[in-house]
This record gives structure tokens, sequence and C-alpha cells, in this order.
């Protein structure tokens, strides 16, 4: 079963291409893989700018940076690209929140943690 986590990401699609093109070919092959399943995956158009985004979300994953190597990647990525991504991971523990924003408030789009009551 295993420890499972809501995520979201966003990030300039072109600006995360050229840093993945740089990646070995198993650690690009993982990223991909890793995107591929998302449980949503949208392209966004930046407002009065001809920037791309990609939006990811996964609602039940098993978020193992120190297993898994995509997501080491993607914590490089967010670490050294600050101004171009956003990240945001929920646990099943209620005090396990990743909100990593960086410098991206210039976005045009931004993940958010909203808190509800479900039943």
């Amino acid at each position: 079963m295993g420890y499972r986590s809501e995520v979201g990401l966003v990030f300039q699609i072109e600006d995360f291409e050229e840093k993945l093109g740089h990646a070995s070919k198993e650690i690009h092959d993982a990223v991909r893989d890793l995107l591929d399943h998302a449980d949503s995956d949208e392209e966004l158009l930046g407002e009065g700018s001809d920037e791309h985004y990609r939006l990811l979300h996964w609602t039940d994953i098993k978020w193992y940076e120190a297993e898994y190597a995509a997501m080491k990647w993607l914590r490089l990525y967010l670490t050294l690209m600050p101004s171009t991504s956003s990240f945001i991971r929920v646990g099943e523990r209620e005090d396990d929140v990743e909100n990593h924003r960086g410098d991206a408030y210039d976005l045009p789009f931004h993940l958010r943690l909203s808190h509800r009551v479900t039943w």
C-alpha cells in the first residue's frame, strides 16, 4: 500500500524541456513516464505572452524522492528554476504539506492549497 500524496506541479514548458534534454536517458525516460501517468495534464498559455505552461496533478501517488530518480530530478529542477515552476504536495498526515513556489509569484498560474471537510 504505502504512503500516498496528492501532488500538483506547474512549469514553463520550453524551459523544462531544455533542462530535461541535458538529463541522462534513464532520467529522461523516468521523468516522461511519471508525467505521462498524471491524473490531470493540461497545457496552458500565459495571458498576454507566448509562454506555454504545463499543469500536472496526481491524486494518489507514492511520492518518494529518495527512491525514485524522476522525483529526485524534479526536486532539483524546482530548486534550480524557482521562477518558472510551482509545486505542492499534500501527504496523508494533516501536517505533511510541501509548498515550493520559490520566487514564482509572477507565474500566470498558481497552485493553491485549500482545506475542506469531506465525509
